[in-house]
């Protein structure tokens, strides 16, 4: 079992949205990546070309080569969850909510609770 501290466990547990099965916040994390995608300012070709030019075709070459091709973060998350055993815990939403992300204090993820108690949690987005 993961070691949580004890104040970060209850800070999570404080923050509970709803329970979720792992195949929607699957779901949920593909939506917000591609909705991210679509709003993503894109490079200027002068970026695109100084950054190859530079280096970055090595640095993609060797990244490929060391840590095999890049993965989405939905794929990550179901890896994740790959290694939970969820037959006696929960999936749970947490979101800081409130005026959180207006002061560039918030934070939202998955919990995995196992008798009222936080087992494991995957962070999926801070500011």
């Amino acid at each position: 079992m993961k070691h949580i501290p004890k104040t970060r466990a209850d800070e999570i547990l404080r923050w509970l949205d709803e329970k979720v099965t792992p195949e929607r916040a699957i779901a949920e994390i593909q939506r917000d990546e591609e909705h991210i995608a679509s709003v993503a300012i894109p490079e200027p070709l002068v970026f695109r070309v100084l950054w190859f030019a530079i280096g970055g075709l090595l640095v993609d070459l060797f990244w490929r080569l060391v840590y095999g091709p890049r993965r989405t973060g939905d794929q990550l998350f179901a890896d994740w969850l790959s290694t939970l055993d969820l037959s006696n815990a929960e999936l749970w939403k947490y979101d800081t909510g409130g005026d959180s992300w207006e002061k560039l204090r918030g934070e939202c993820g998955y919990a995995v609770i196992e008798r009222g108690e936080l087992v494991d949690f995957w962070m999926w987005f801070e500011n």
